[in-house]
């Protein structure tokens, strides 16, 4: 058994003394299963099947669990900007509750988080894609690209309150990869918390594609209105 494996048998050995939890409401629930006092919230803001209604340039599929609103916006803020960062792996075990969400990861053959600026880095101390990816990772065994792969060479100012032609010029050109070896001639998942209008992705597949990536996509969390 290789170190991935008992690192993930490790870990799942750890539920027993801090369990999961649900991200909504913080009720401790059972690995991998929904927290039935948030289920009807939850189901109301679900994406079918997990359908982004966004097409992003260079991503060829995208998963997308809920639409940015109500519960699911408050969780994700909660996670964000109250110093909560192990709600991203309560995130990931709620999400991969459902066949479909565990079965689009498994196409792929390495995970790339987007980097986060510097400044949020400093300020937040935690960097909530890279958690995402490794909740994933310590999930379903598809290992995250190191640190240092894909690296934002650009300190661009939050995207939050841009409009789409602003975000477009804010993160044009924003990434590259400084280390492709991982990565080729492999499937590469994106993961982000949140996609509004694509644009972060969108620049992130370039970076990859430039680098000599064939197949990307993208999974988040939640779809936002632009």
């Amino acid at each position: 058994m290789n170190k991935q494996n008992w690192r993930r048998r490790l870990h799942r050995v750890g539920w027993w003394f801090s369990p999961p939890r649900c991200p909504l409401c913080q009720r401790v629930v059972a690995p991998f299963a929904r927290c039935k006092e948030c289920l009807p919230e939850q189901r109301k803001l679900q994406m079918p099947e997990g359908k982004c209604s966004l097409s992003v340039e260079g991503v060829e599929n995208i998963f997308c669990f809920w639409q940015y609103k109500d519960l699911i916006r408050h969780g994700i803020l909660q996670m964000k900007f109250q110093k909560m960062p192990w709600q991203a792996e309560n995130f990931v075990l709620l999400i991969l509750s459902h066949k479909g969400a565990y079965t689009f990861i498994r196409q792929f053959d390495i995970i790339v988080p987007v980097p986060s600026r510097k400044r949020k880095l400093h300020g937040r101390g935690y960097d909530v894609p890279r958690l995402l990816a490794q909740a994933i990772s310590m999930a379903v065994g598809i290992p995250v690209a190191p640190k240092g792969t894909l690296v934002k060479i650009k300190d661009t100012p939050r995207q939050v309150g841009l409009d789409g032609e602003q975000r477009r010029k804010n993160l044009q050109d924003a990434f590259s990869v400084e280390n492709a070896t991982p990565l080729l001639e492999k499937r590469v998942l994106i993961v982000d918390d949140v996609v509004t209008t694509g644009t972060t992705a969108k620049e992130v597949a370039k970076a990859l594609h430039k680098a000599g990536v064939d197949h990307v996509g993208l999974w988040v969390l939640a779809q936002a209105e632009p």
